[in-house]
């Protein structure tokens, strides 16, 4: 039973960590998108916000702190309690991008 437990941990761990990889994905092309328009941008969807100032993008009530400052995957920061969709605003991203 405990090597059962522990491979349903891992797989939890793993769709967590998929999750996460697609929002910081779906960010890096955000910031790709918002940099190369004008230098400020806000976008307003339910009870997020994005905002788009000074080379920084922050996105604005999620469960914990969301921020782009550059292009690599190392230049966003997607705050820890952020673990699915429902904690962060993936899909109207997902539009704005496509």
């Amino acid at each position: 039973m405990v090597n059962g437990q522990t491979g349903t941990m891992e797989s939890l761990n793993d769709l967590v960590n998929n999750k996460r990889s697609n929002m910081i994905s779906a960010l890096s092309s955000l910031y790709k998108k918002l940099v190369s328009g004008a230098n400020e941008q806000e976008y307003k969807f339910e009870n997020y916000k994005i905002n788009f100032s000074n080379g920084i993008l922050e996105v604005q009530g999620c469960i914990d702190e969301v921020k782009v400052t550059g292009l690599k995957y190392s230049d966003v920061y997607l705050g820890r309690k952020i673990s699915n969709y429902g904690q962060f605003p993936y899909h109207w991203i997902e539009s704005i991008i496509s």
